[in-house]
């Protein structure tokens, strides 16, 4: 169990280093552009004190020292604006900056309102399950054997986890006293007369009588000598030999032509007082209280048999330890139902243009009402979630920043820009 978890964790850790990785590459990319952003605004500064220095004897200088000033202005204002995004600016409390931290609450109601309204509305939803034919992925994927396989061996990887976590001592307890009321609630002397009574309308009996009538014609014919013998033997001693043998004959003709009789008519009056016999002994079983009493007898005797508390009190270890000791074979029956579940399931979906329809209709049908019970939660769950971001200014800042510091080097191009032109037409 444990190897099998481990390409899990392995997998879950590497994971996070590349999250962690992708973080730091974010951040330094950050950081070198907010370098450039701030070399620029240097730049512009010292672009300012030579124009200054060296207007009076240039006076071209005039023009270039407009456009510094106006674009260290232009990128004052633009680093002002983007860090009050994010906090306070030289962290000086001041009115409506750190925007996003502040509002964070109420960014995270909006957006939650807005994935809800425009990402996820119900008719959207519902076109987009009509396109995917949900079934048919499902059964390509199980389809193939090795993908069977996988399912199969998942599932079985939770067995004995599953067997570990059921109380066997209550199980037992359960299994024998359902054995046992199942066992005094059974009505032995009403089944019995039920089963005899199918049987007799199937006119079983008749077949029982015929098939006991073959079988004593055969030991009458290959013993006949011998019956002959007995009859002679016990006759009288007056009676002579020869008509002893006589009567013997006579009596075992009349034996095996009583037998020939029943055999072939269906209409003897032996086989009807046959059914007659059965008849009232499946009556007497229903309603003889000598029966009732000998069934609670013989119900009586099982509950009370060692040997059948034993089986019901430990008839859970056994099916546990059957079903892990079958896991464990090369050839398991459990493994092989289960890969054969999977392959059939696929197999009718694939072949099933009607079980296909169904199960994309019943699936989608599910799905928006699952949807439609949960959107609320998904909305409470994407604002709380973003309403407890710790340090969201940053998490946006890494997502958006290098845009932002952009618009500052912008802004210090643009406002020199404006600067100089302003200076040109009214300087």
């Amino acid at each position: 169990m444990n190897n099998e978890s481990a390409p899990i964790t392995t997998a879950t850790n590497e994971a996070d280093i590349t999250r962690k990785r992708s973080r730091a590459e974010r951040q330094a990319r950050l950081n070198r552009i907010k370098l450039w952003a701030l070399l620029l605004l240097l730049a512009m500064a010292a672009l300012f004190l030579i124009a200054h220095f060296f207007e009076p004897q240039f006076t071209w200088f005039a023009y270039l020292k407009a456009f510094a000033e106006a674009a260290m202005v232009g990128a004052l204002a633009d680093w002002f604006a983007v860090v009050a995004l994010f906090k306070h600016p030289m962290g000086i409390p001041i009115p409506h900056t750190n925007i996003i931290v502040g509002k964070q609450q109420k960014i995270a109601s909006n957006l939650s309102d807005f994935v809800i309204s425009n990402f996820l509305p119900e008719e959207s939803l519902k076109r987009e399950l009509d396109k995917i034919d949900l079934s048919s992925k499902v059964a390509d994927w199980f389809a193939d054997e090795n993908n069977a396989d996988q399912a199969t061996q998942e599932i079985l990887r939770f067995i004995p986890d599953l067997l570990a976590t059921v109380d066997s001592a209550r199980i037992n307890t359960l299994v024998a006293s359902k054995a046992e009321a199942l066992v005094t609630n059974f009505d032995l002397t009403k089944e019995v007369a039920n089963i005899l009574s199918h049987l007799s309308q199937e006119r079983k009996h008749q077949e029982l009588l015929t098939s006991v009538i073959d079988l004593a014609s055969a030991y009458i014919a290959e013993n006949e000598e011998w019956m002959e013998k007995q009859i002679t033997d016990n006759a009288p001693a007056f009676m002579p030999a020869f008509i002893g043998k006589q009567i013997a004959k006579r009596i075992i003709d009349t034996l095996e032509k009583l037998l020939s009789d029943i055999r072939s008519n269906k209409q003897h009056a032996f086989r009807y007082e046959l059914d007659t016999i059965v008849n009232n002994f499946i009556a007497d079983l229903g309603n003889s209280e000598s029966y009732q009493a000998k069934a609670l007898e013989i119900k009586k005797g099982l509950l009370e048999h060692k040997t059948f508390k034993q089986y019901t009190s430990n008839l859970w270890e056994e099916v546990q330890n059957f079903i892990l000791a079958d896991l464990n074979e090369p050839d398991s029956n459990i493994r092989f139902q289960i890969k054969k579940a999977f392959l059939g399931i696929a197999s009718k979906i694939k072949n099933g243009t009607d079980l296909r329809l169904s199960i994309n209709q019943r699936a989608a049908q599910e799905i928006i009402r699952i949807y439609r019970e949960n959107r609320e939660t998904i909305a409470q769950h994407i604002s709380k979630t973003v309403a407890e971001w710790p340090d969201i200014g940053h998490k946006i800042e890494l997502e958006i920043g290098r845009d932002l510091q952009y618009i500052r080097m912008n802004g210090t191009i643009v406002g020199g820009t404006v600067g100089l032109i302003l200076y040109i037409v009214f300087g």
